[in-house]
């Protein structure tokens, strides 16, 4: 991880001016909070529908102090870290695993989702394209979990109904966060609903998915049919494709997104836990009769987060919308794996033997997932990246120059402020940059944020990444 520092240039962004605003003004967090609402209000209406984004783009760190910017990859981590444990963890327990199960699943799911990502910088660093992916993601995770410790029904009333009330919270979070979680959450809480009642589950627990189900698809109303949308979408897009087409392009997407994702080191992670796993699988209650069917189905849940970018852009979205696409695909294959190595055993019917190999098995494949990680990979991870940059100084570097920034833009008096191209653009952090135009949208957020007249640079860059 690089060292702490904040990032300017495009993370200065407009939806944080108010609350910037409000906390010098009277150092409140409620007055924070309610220019975050109001931000979301004037957005909902004039730009853009995700509610819960705009209110969190508006509280980012540096609302509160430039150099708090730091805790953005922090935040990131932890709220991709802890759901997926959580999550993992609610699955296990409905195989009656153990602890180590949970670890042998989650670490390597979350090993590449940190270390592999589509853009790191995007993923964990930048907090409008962090938040709103990454972020909205974990919150899914952790709905689902509660989901899974709902449907096992562990406990009394009490215990139910504190797993009910923050999932029905989660659910409009989620449903007012980015638009392809959004959509899978209400694709698999209509699943769920429509299992409990099939499946004659108690009638609390029908009644508790159907109406989860039910919050979650007002709330993406809410978020999708925002007047803003359209304002955004004219601006982006009028000529998007009809919504029949973004979901039949939408299989085809993710049929390419596995085929460029499964490599050698994919694999040895999918393979990794099922030698653990198989006992469970054997003795759980389930009949694994339909992996056809299954595999088909999480497929078509896999490939649905792509219909709403192909509906609005007419491509499959920026990097940042890939990283969470991306986190889910070792979920899916994990959870197909698992799915016909339960079919396969109870096809079999094998006898039941001594089970020592298993750990060794298992041990073995994660010293070689290591291994061809660490030989053939590892100068594609994240923390590699991050180590180029500081090992060749280009991070120092960054953070010299961000500084100098800082105070000019800082310095009272000065309204036009014109500040030097950095000298070098880290990997690991270099996101953009504002341009030589007073009146590019990135100039001009970042001139509001400082109350300034005009930011420009003295010589432009001849390109700006798409993250």
């Amino acid at each position: 991880m690089p060292p702490l520092y904040h990032i300017l240039g495009l993370n200065t962004s407009s939806y944080a001016v108010q609350t910037h605003q409000a906390w010098l003004q009277t150092g409140s967090i409620f007055s924070v909070l309610k220019a975050a609402v109001r931000q979301a209000m004037v957005s909902w209406h004039d730009w853009q529908g995700s509610l819960g984004s705009i209110f969190l783009f508006s509280l980012q760190p540096a609302a509160f102090g430039e150099r708090l910017y730091a805790l953005t990859p922090w935040i990131m981590l932890a709220v991709l870290l802890l759901p997926t444990f959580y999550f993992v963890q609610g699955g296990v327990r409905r195989l009656s695993g153990k602890w180590y199960h949970t670890l042998i699943c989650a670490v390597p799911a979350l090993f590449l989702s940190v270390q592999y990502p589509v853009a790191a910088v995007s993923s964990f660093f930048w907090w409008n394209g962090s938040v709103y992916y990454t972020f909205f993601y974990g919150l899914m995770l952790w709905l689902l979990g509660l989901c899974l410790r709902l449907w096992g029904g562990e406990g009394g009333k009490i215990r139910f109904l504190l797993r009910l009330v923050p999932a029905l919270l989660l659910v409009v979070a989620v449903g007012w966060g980015n638009y392809p979680t959004a959509l899978l959450t209400v694709l698999l809480l209509g699943l769920g609903a429509g299992a409990a009642w099939g499946t004659k589950k108690p009638k609390r627990l029908s009644v508790a998915f159907t109406v989860l189900f039910g919050l979650a698809v007002a709330a993406l109303l809410v978020s999708a049919l925002a007047p803003g949308n359209q304002v955004r979408q004219v601006d982006y897009n009028p000529d998007h494709p009809g919504p029949i087409v973004a979901i039949l392009r939408s299989p085809l997407t993710a049929g390419m997104d596995l085929a460029r994702w499964t490599d050698t080191k994919t694999l040895l992670a999918i393979c990794l836990p099922l030698p653990l796993l198989a006992p469970l699988l054997k003795k759980c209650a389930w009949d694994f009769r339909r992996p056809l069917l299954v595999t088909l189905g999480s497929f078509l849940l896999f490939a649905a987060q792509n219909t709403p970018t192909l509906y609005a852009y007419g491509e499959s979205g920026p990097q940042r919308l890939r990283n969470i696409v991306y986190y889910s695909f070792f979920l899916f294959f994990l959870g197909n794996a698992a799915y016909w190595l339960g079919w396969w055993q109870r096809r079999t019917e094998r006898a039941e033997g001594r089970d020592a190999w298993r750990p060794l098995l298992s041990g073995s494949l994660a010293v070689l997932f290591a291994a061809v990680c660490g030989l053939g990979f590892a100068r594609d991870t994240t923390a590699a990246q991050c180590v180029v940059d500081i090992y060749w100084g280009r991070a120092q570097q960054y953070l010299a120059e961000q500084q100098e920034r800082e105070e000019l833009l800082l310095a009272p008096g000065e309204e036009n402020v014109v500040l030097e191209p950095f000298s070098d653009r880290p990997i690991s952090l270099y996101l953009g940059d504002i341009t030589m135009l007073p009146g590019d949208w990135t100039n001009h957020g970042m001139a509001r944020f400082y109350e300034k007249e005009s930011v420009v640079l003295s010589a432009d860059y001849p390109e700006r990444l798409q993250n």
